[in-house]
């Protein structure tokens, strides 16, 4: 008992910490022992310094990894995430957060990689996001200069139209990443057309060897939609002449896209009709907006009045309850020739009417009444051609 009692008080202090859960044994560095980098002096200051081999196989779990970078604020975590999980992506996959305005996509597929940053651009919550490939060089004020582009090889051997023989010479342009559909299935012999993985600042192949036996023949590299790269501010999409960082062109100014609504209380249509107005630089619009107003827009000597309306004007009303009160003043007249013929008396001023009594009427009441009926149709069809011109010009 004493000696069983002696053996558990010689026990190390680390070996009572050993940690027993895996969470806890991730977390744990004892394992590490003598096996990491050691320090070296470097411009009188400590430094690690590794080898390309080195570094090569630290980035190997990498090897798939995308940067995104927002143009604009960051959306939201949850959009983010959200925006992920409905591409629907073949492999696991796990979504980081950098700095404010990038993100790390840590991807286990070549196909998930290819998907997503062939794509180039984007668009979560409204807010462009560029896809950048990830290097161990990766840096915040640095975009990477390796970028996907797509090649064809006008007239390549059919023979070659196969997965080796494709890889075989795009492996001699860049990384190959996949190929087009038409290409997998041969249905297009004309050319083919690989995705490749290739370094803007690295000298293009634009032609290579291919020996067929004793014959060679010389192959042609044609790039699509090349991409520009300045060296300047190590940025893509514009070279070294279009760049404003060296003073060459002024700098850009950012156009105030929601400066018309930012005027708090300003009515809606004041806004469109000056957002029209702007675009078609023809005439001018009075934008006081009233109750009852008219709105004058002269177009090519042609007059144009558009009309607010707010439920039934007051004549409105009274010509409504008058009507009411005398009935329908146009009536449909069905003359047959088999049936009584309808008599129709001259309307003056609503105090004659219209009567079924067998009378004979003349030709010119009926022109009369007929003048009046167009006339008031003529009034109703012009009211509501207003009503529509109202709709569709925001007035």
């Amino acid at each position: 008992m004493a000696a069983e009692t002696r053996r558990a008080r010689s026990v190390s202090y680390a070996a009572v910490l050993q940690p027993a859960s895996p969470r806890a044994s991730k977390k744990n560095l004892e394992d590490v022992g003598e096996d990491f980098k050691q320090a070296t002096i470097y411009n009188d200051k400590p430094g690690i310094f590794y080898t390309e081999e080195e570094v090569a196989s630290m980035a190997e779990p990498y090897r798939f990894a995308l940067v995104g970078k927002f143009s604009g604020l960051r959306p939201k975590p949850q959009e983010v995430l959200q925006a992920f999980r409905n591409l629907g992506l073949s492999g696991f996959y796990n979504i980081r957060f950098l700095r404010s305005g990038y993100i790390f996509m840590h991807l286990s597929t070549s196909e998930d990689m290819a998907r997503i940053w062939t794509r180039g651009i984007w668009y979560i919550g409204g807010v462009s996001l560029r896809i950048f490939k990830w290097t161990p060089n990766f840096s915040y004020t640095v975009e990477s200069s390796v970028v996907p582009v797509w090649i064809q090889f006008p007239d390549l051997p059919i023979h070659m139209f196969n997965k080796k023989g494709l890889f075989s010479a795009a492996k001699i342009v860049g990384t190959p990443i996949k190929i087009d559909e038409a290409t997998a299935d041969c249905s297009r012999l004309t050319m083919a057309l690989v995705c490749v993985e290739i370094d803007l600042l690295k000298p293009r192949i634009e032609e290579f060897w291919i020996g067929i036996g004793e014959e060679k023949r010389l192959q042609k590299v044609v790039y699509e939609r090349v991409p520009n790269y300045c060296k300047q501010c190590c940025h893509l999409g514009h070279t070294e002449e279009e760049c404003y960082a060296n003073g060459n062109r002024p700098k850009p100014q950012r156009k105030a896209g929601k400066e018309d609504g930012a005027r708090g209380g300003e009515d809606l249509r004041v806004r469109l009709n000056r957002k029209y107005a702007a675009g078609n630089d023809k005439g001018t619009v009075n934008t006081t907006v009233e109750p009852r107003e008219e709105v004058q827009k002269k177009n090519g000597g042609e007059t144009q009045i558009w009309t607010v309306k707010k439920g039934n004007s007051k004549a409105q009303e009274q010509e409504k309850t008058h009507e009411q009160e005398q009935g329908n003043r146009f009536q449909v007249l069905n003359i047959e020739e088999e049936e009584d013929q309808v008599e129709v008396e001259e309307i003056d001023g609503g105090a004659r009417r219209m009567s079924k009594e067998g009378e004979e009427y003349s030709a010119e009441s009926i022109n009369k009444i007929s003048r009046q009926g167009t006339s008031k149709l003529k009034v109703v069809e012009e009211e509501e051609q207003v009503e529509v011109h109202y709709q569709k010009t925001y007035c």
